[in-house]
């Protein structure tokens, strides 16, 4: 017989096909087949339906009792917030120099903090009953140049914390009289790519490619048409719309206003016990600028140390649409299948007190300002960021207040005292007027004890609460 004879006429190769007959079912039953005709998959075994009399057995093809999972999907959200910074209080400048600066500008200087941004997570997109994790081997190599950072989180593996590095400085500027809010900015990524796989009930999430960074300021989504032209053309480009800006003026409790509609959220936001004065330069005829005395400005650190209790774990949540509309697979139960939900709260670092520093100057207001003339400094520790908050020593409580005077009974204006009660430092400063005062805070519980009272070489114990003023004398 020749080769090709035997070629052609070959028996079946026995691992592909079941063989059997309706007596006996399978002739070779557990032997590996193609051409699955139970069951899921390319391959399975041989195996003989059970319940069936002699006469009518079969041999089955049968393949995996759960089908395969589905491939992975890539989509495209539209955005993602990764952090807000927020305007500080500035000064409508005459000259620089009655502002308290050489340039009359306030700014927030975050410079090497790697804690601005947020630990994020797409655990809401999908319906209930599934186990959700974050996969970082989806995403490749960066292309923020070195803007930002994606770090696995150690207590919630569903999420991953997305900051800003070192090497990204940056520094938020004030502009007049007040805090305009306006002024604050969103970090955003635009168009990350986002890769879902799916096995059973567990879903994994990951970048597959962060996207493009880009900075917007509130007053560009509230009044689109003041945008600057270059905005404009980013925002149309990508798709976003005047619902999308809506949605992320929600993540900032100020939405490009001049104060928070319903105030700022203790789970959220915490008081870092830093407060100091806000006041414009007296104007005075024998005061040498034109009339206009100088004023003292703050120029220091921020910190987050947290004197103020909060309460449950802070969280956000922002729907996004997919670019193009697109529809995930109904195998992977989105909630919504064209639409994402961003959830953020905070990261280790932003919830690690007297970790993360910025370095701050606040001018005085021009003399035309009306108040209010104290500023609390506030920590946002969803997006790793200082709040820095009027308000009118005149018409808050005060745990402590006084003035400094020096050893000949002058007022001493911009001295620092500082207050410990209850383990926790308060800090402040002196105003024009030498007096000072610790401001207490919205749902701040009842001040009552003592508490130590330091200014340069003087230390007091003091009682605090509804008590009279006291004075302290340099010596």
């Amino acid at each position: 017989m020749t080769l090709l004879a035997m070629a052609l006429f070959a028996p079946a190769i026995s691992s592909q096909t079941c063989r059997g007959n309706s007596y006996v079912g399978c002739t070779n039953a557990g032997a590996a087949c193609t051409r699955v005709t139970t069951g899921y998959g390319t391959t399975g075994i041989c195996k003989s339906p059970a319940g069936f009399p002699k006469g009518e057995r079969s041999c089955e093809c049968t393949g995996s009792a759960t089908p395969p999972p589905p491939p992975p999907v890539t989509v495209t959200p539209k955005y993602m917030i990764m952090a807000i910074a927020y305007a500080p209080p500035g000064c409508s400048i005459g000259s620089p120099s009655q502002c308290g600066t050489s340039n009359g500008s306030s700014f927030v200087d975050y410079s090497t903090s790697t804690a601005n941004g947020t630990k994020i997570t797409t655990k809401d997109s999908f319906q209930l009953g599934l186990t959700i994790s974050y996969n970082a081997t989806f995403l490749g190599s960066l292309n923020g140049g070195g803007s930002y950072a994606f770090q696995n989180t150690t207590a919630d593996s569903t999420a991953v914390n997305v900051t800003k590095t070192s090497a990204n400085d940056w520094n938020v500027q004030g502009n007049g009289d007040g805090v305009d809010h306006g002024q604050d900015q969103f970090f955003l990524l635009l168009h990350p790519k986002v890769t879902l796989a799916k096995s059973g009930s567990q879903i994994q999430w990951g970048f597959s490619n962060p996207g493009a960074p880009f900075t917007v300021y509130a007053y560009e989504l509230l009044n689109p048409s003041t945008a600057r032209p270059s905005t404009t053309q980013v925002l149309q480009e990508v798709g976003l719309t005047n619902d999308d800006y809506q949605a992320i003026l929600k993540e900032d409790p100020f939405g490009g206003q001049s104060s928070p509609g319903a105030g700022l959220d203790p789970n959220r936001f915490w008081y870092t016990g830093l407060s100091f004065p806000y006041e414009p330069a007296a104007t005075l005829a024998n005061c040498n600028n034109g009339g206009v005395c100088n004023c003292a400005s703050y120029t220091g650190s921020l910190t987050n140390d947290k004197v103020s209790d909060t309460g449950t774990e802070d969280s956000g949540q922002t729907t996004v649409d997919l670019v193009g509309g697109i529809s995930v697979p109904l195998t992977y139960s989105l909630q919504i299948d064209t639409k994402l939900v961003w959830t953020t709260s905070s990261t280790t670092d932003n919830t690690t007190e007297s970790k993360q520093v910025a370095t701050a100057t606040v001018t005085c207001p021009s003399t035309k300002y009306a108040g209010p003339f104290g500023i609390q400094a506030w920590w946002d520790s969803r997006y790793g960021s200082f709040v820095l908050v009027p308000y009118d020593p005149g018409a808050v409580s005060m745990i402590h207040q006084g003035k400094v005077v020096s050893a000949s009974n002058q007022p001493v204006s911009g001295q620092l005292v500082t207050m410990v009660y209850n383990g926790k430092t308060h800090r402040t400063y002196t105003g024009h007027d030498g007096s000072y005062g610790f401001p207490a805070w919205s749902g701040a519980p009842a001040f009552t004890g003592t508490a130590q009272i330091k200014t340069g070489s003087l230390t007091q114990t003091v009682n605090v609460g509804k008590v009279a003023p006291i004075v302290m004398q340099m010596k």
